[in-house]
């Protein structure tokens, strides 16, 4: 997505029924035509795109660990490999605290981002972590695509879950937003 577009949606005041998503990675299955490669726009209830009829209407009870990365089922890396999950919080603050950030300006033919490289600049780089941006769950419009940078963590509070979250030399590791945002998720292997 990076030129930001996204030509189709899929609005939903009540979020995607969990009965059409797979069993091993928790997202749409394919063969959902109607639904499969849509951005989901969510306008009410938890701020999360899927919806859970037991807790829907109480936002006091709603589904903290419905949405636990950590969970085969729900977590969106486990289709790389059972070894393969999402960062914990914990382990972006790691990474944030840790390492010496670079921003690398991608200009107009490339990928703007972070370059992260241990305790100094004259380190070789770890990882590099595009400027991807995100979407609204309302509108589906982007945010800060080339200037910015969100990615999920596995740690959830509530109806909200954290995020390592970067732009204009701002780094934070626990930045907080509701489920339905559309952010990068960046998987790691134990």
């Amino acid at each position: 997505l990076a030129t930001g577009t996204v030509n189709t949606y899929l609005d939903t005041t009540s979020g995607v029924e969990t009965s059409i998503l797979n069993d091993e990675d928790g997202q749409i299955k394919s063969s959902e035509t109607t639904l499969y490669g849509k951005f989901i726009r969510r306008n009410a209830g938890t701020n999360d795109w899927r919806k859970y009829p037991e807790t829907e209407g109480n936002l006091a009870t709603a589904p903290a660990n419905a949405w636990t990365w950590g969970n085969p089922a729900n977590d969106p890396c486990k289709s790389l490999g059972t070894t393969w999950r999402v960062p914990t919080q914990a382990e972006w603050s790691q990474i944030a605290s840790n390492n010496t950030w670079v921003w690398q300006d991608g200009g107009t033919n490339g990928t703007s981002g972070y370059l992260l490289k241990p305790f100094g600049t004259n380190k070789p780089t770890t990882l590099f972590l595009p400027a991807a941006g995100g979407r609204y769950p309302n509108s589906g419009m982007p945010i800060t695509v080339g200037n910015g940078g969100y990615y999920w963590s596995s740690a959830v509070i509530g109806t909200i879950s954290y995020s390592l979250y970067f732009a204009s030399g701002n780094i934070l590791a626990a930045n907080s937003y509701g489920r339905a945002y559309g952010f990068s998720v960046r998987c790691v292997s134990e």
